[in-house]
């Protein structure tokens, strides 16, 4: 299971990932009209050695959503849980997402 973290304007956001999901569970997706805040994103998660992916984006929700769907049908990942940038994943929600997957 990799947990999918759509990522467009908040680096302290990110944040958390550290604190909750394994790094080698992470992909953080940058879907940002702002190439400032690719460039920073991109680096934080390099500095983490988090696998990252930066996507073209539109300004609209949907086609970050689907740049994370179609990241995950590319991949060879079983399953994956999308969580959006602005939200937040607790230690105990992302053992239970674990948990279900390895049923």
């Amino acid at each position: 299971m990799k947990v999918y973290v759509l990522t467009s304007r908040n680096i302290e956001r990110l944040n958390w990932i550290e604190q909750v999901i394994p790094q080698r569970e992470t992909v953080v997706v940058i879907n940002s009209l702002d190439p400032d805040y690719g460039a920073v994103a991109s680096k934080w998660c390099e500095e983490r050695g988090i696998e990252y992916h930066i996507t073209k984006s539109d300004g609209t929700p949907a086609t970050g959503k689907n740049s994370v769907i179609k990241l995950f049908l590319e991949s060879e990942d079983e399953y994956m849980v999308h969580v959006d940038g602005d939200d937040m994943l607790t230690p105990h929600g992302y053992k239970l997402y674990k948990a279900v997957a390895e049923d």
